[in-house]
């Protein structure tokens, strides 16, 4: 299987202390999603990946280093005072992907569900939406992984109130700080 290179945003709160625990897991990276639909998610990753924590939303990258051609704003909520990004690499079978608009979709049928038969076709549609993998074009795919592991981690920026990367760091380029040489969090 291929790795691929992804990208999560967590917020500074979980990676103060990812070097000591080694893992960020657990937590919804999308509070706009029903919590039904994250229930779907998390359940097919159990089935597939065999992992039972909430997965972490992620988009892929193009390049490692780089967040060139990452559209991470309109997927992934950012709190530019409480972010950080982190680009990992990871292998394939270990995402769960789905189109965003559809996802979106299901979701908002879910919190208008009038009843318990249609919020369980709501969920089936959307679990018929998932698989594992994701798309050579990735464009308009969410993807899902099952924690933020410290070792499969390459890069990390922390973003200023102007959703730039701080010190100095181009976004395009890859000079940003390599995570394994990271001490400590400002």
């Amino acid at each position: 299987m291929r790795t691929v290179t992804m990208l999560t945003i967590v917020p500074s709160k979980y990676a103060k202390d990812f070097k000591e625990k080694g893992r960020i897991s657990n937590f919804s990276t999308l509070p706009q999603i029903h919590p039904a639909a994250l229930d779907v998610i998390r359940n097919f990753v159990s089935e597939n990946i065999g992992y039972d924590d909430l997965p972490l939303a992620s988009l892929k990258c193009a390049v490692t280093g780089s967040l060139a051609g990452v559209d991470f704003n309109e997927y992934l909520s950012v709190n530019s005072r409480d972010s950080v990004l982190f680009q990992l690499e990871i292998p394939e079978d270990m995402i769960v992907s789905v189109n965003y608009d559809a996802l979106l979709k299901y979701s908002g049928n879910m919190k208008h569900a009038t009843d318990e038969f249609q919020m369980a076709m709501e969920r089936d549609m959307l679990e018929s939406e998932l698989f594992v993998g994701i798309a050579d074009d990735s464009e308009g795919i969410i993807s899902f992984i099952p924690f933020l592991d410290y070792n499969r981690c390459k890069f990390f920026a922390r973003l200023d109130t102007n959703f730039k990367v701080e010190r100095n760091t181009d976004v395009g380029r890859s000079t940003g700080i390599r995570l394994k040489e990271l001490t400590s969090f400002e």
